[in-house]
């Protein structure tokens, strides 16, 4: 019969677990950094704009331009709560990679309707900060 020693299988196993966790860390600088984007749409006509299409119609159009592994490599991600409606312009706050950021605008550009609406569609403020994107959009 064997003898096992439980000391040794104890510490075997407890090495593993820190081999595993340091696996899994990663490093502060392969992080996600994040930026977010505050932008305004203007019907041209007045026209009542459903929330939900103005998300389909943004990931649409941003999709279509970066093609599906550069779309999931951006994070792109509309925070839903922050749509807003003030004087027939809605008001939006989108989440992304910092390295996409002009790519974004770029794709913008190629969005000029939802729901056979002209629209027209800016970028009011960038940062890197959810607050003052928040205090921007209150004012």
């Amino acid at each position: 019969m064997a003898l096992i020693n439980y000391e040794i299988l104890k510490n075997e196993k407890e090495d593993l677990d820190k081999l595993k966790i340091s696996f899994l860390k990663k490093k502060p600088s392969d992080r996600f950094k994040r930026r977010y984007l505050l932008l305004e749409i203007t019907p041209i006509k007045e026209a009542k704009i459903n929330e939900n299409n103005i998300i389909n119609e943004l990931k649409q159009t941003i999709k279509n331009f970066f093609g599906i592994l550069d779309y999931s490599l951006s994070h792109f991600f509309v925070l839903k709560n922050s749509i807003k409606n003030k004087n027939n312009k809605y008001y939006l706050i989108i989440k992304i990679s910092n390295k996409y950021i002009e790519k974004l605008k770029t794709s913008l550009f190629f969005l000029r309707k939802i729901n056979n609406n002209d629209i027209y569609i800016q970028t009011i403020y960038t940062s890197g900060s959810l607050k003052k994107i928040n205090t921007i959009q209150g004012e």
